[in-house]
């Protein structure tokens, strides 16, 4: 079987820095080889008695076939593996540590990734925004006590919902910011562990510069990590969702709508289904085979649309599969990036509950468009020079500056 060769034929793991190391070993520790993991993942399972305590092994012993290292950058890091697993081993948290070692020994590993070099000036998201000349600048105060975080997919696919709740949560508290920056997990996701590091301290700076005691959320991964970062101690974590259900929001609906919810993958760490479906309750629910901490991946987890789309589309698909076998009309989730890529393979049954909320639909075909149209043309060429010579940013400086949606 082939192998790729890390950094040098000696490597082993007094090379791997300390975090991986701890990672690596705990694995291998605690992983029993005894394969339950498998049938709740389709990778492992396609994947013909792979156990993660094998893939710990072959990193440390600084050499990885090519089954494995299909494994590493194909996984949606959904974590239903750890659900399932007798002894909890954290394969999400094995692979993120694999995809740095692989990062770190073989040059130029993370440039597929560039469109979401979210710590340079030019990535996807920046680049989307000023194409489309979508600002907030209006929405940025120097000091307050709340910033609201739309995370990166809806800040710039959906400006329409985004100053819509901001505008929602301002009316509760005049004291309101926008946060308009990644929360820096796409780098993690990568491999690129120091940089998500630096990121995240300048992030934690930015916070405390503004003198915020809460982040508002609207983002389930974001919420996620942001929640789990002790960087941000002292701050609370919260999403829209929480503070519209306990404030009595419900979405209004006619009594022949019959949805299902998609849940995000983080669902099965921080609970924010029950907030959801109270927002929904006007509607009859009907819930799919997977749903809640049992939920499926819509198939961009862990940056797998990037790597792989086709794996990406296959698995969206799977999960549309089971939304067309419980008859609803609309498949809702709480997620932008969730809602593009399952409209993408069931086109006009899709929607975020934003939408609902605030009475705003999206064109999630329009939306796609602009993606590609971004890269095309003239335009397209001086997008992608953008992107190609996009150097790392210093979040305080573009906190107020263009290249994140100000002037």
């Amino acid at each position: 079987m082939i192998c790729i060769r890390l950094r040098q034929a000696t490597a082993g793991i007094d090379n791997l820095n300390a975090k991986a190391r701890k990672i690596l070993e705990d694995i291998q520790n605690q992983c029993t080889g005894c394969q339950a993991c498998s049938p709740y993942c389709p990778l492992l399972n396609k994947l013909e008695g792979l156990t993660p305590d094998e893939i710990a092994r072959q990193i440390v012993g600084g050499q990885i076939n090519e089954k494995a290292r299909y494994f590493i950058q194909r996984c949606d890091l959904c974590g239903s593996c750890v659900c399932s697993c007798p002894t909890s081993v954290d394969i999400p948290g094995m692979v993120t540590a694999a995809r740095a070692v692989l990062a770190e020994g073989a040059l130029g590993s993370l440039e597929p990734y560039r469109p979401i070099w979210v710590d340079y000036d030019w990535n996807i998201f920046t680049t989307y925004r000023d194409t489309y000349h979508i600002d907030y600048s209006d929405l940025i105060k120097g000091k307050c006590d709340t910033l609201f975080f739309p995370g990166c997919a809806l800040a710039s696919y959906s400006p329409e919902l985004t100053r819509a709740s901001f505008n929602w949560l301002a009316g509760r508290n005049r004291e309101t910011g926008l946060l308009l920056i990644c929360c820096g997990l796409p780098l993690i996701q990568m491999g690129a562990a120091e940089r998500a590091e630096k990121y995240m301290s300048a992030l934690q700076h930015i916070v405390t510069e503004s003198g915020a005691q809460r982040i508002v959320t609207t983002c389930p991964q974001c919420h996620c990590y942001l929640q789990a970062d002790k960087a941000l101690a002292g701050v609370e974590v919260t999403s829209i969702y929480q503070l519209m259900a306990d404030a009595g929001v419900r979405a209004p609906a006619s009594h022949h709508d019959k949805i299902t919810i998609h849940d995000s993958c983080p669902e099965r760490q921080v609970k924010q289904g029950a907030y959801i479906r109270r927002i929904l309750s006007k509607y009859e629910i009907v819930e799919m085979e997977h749903s809640g901490g049992e939920t499926i991946c819509c198939g961009a987890g862990g940056l797998t649309g990037i790597v792989d789309p086709a794996v990406c589309t296959q698995r969206a698909e799977t999960r549309m599969e089971e939304f067309r076998n419980v008859g609803a009309t609309l498949c809702v989730t709480y997620c932008m990036t969730c809602a593009l890529t399952l409209s993408a393979v069931a086109r006009g049954k899709v929607r975020h509950i934003l939408e609902l909320v605030f009475k705003l639909p999206l064109d999630y075909v329009e939306i796609r468009r602009r993606i590609e149209a971004m890269w095309q043309g003239e335009q397209g060429k001086y997008n992608l020079k953008r992107l190609e010579t996009s150097s790392p940013q210093s979040l305080k400086h573009n906190y107020g500056g263009k290249a994140n949606g100000y002037h």
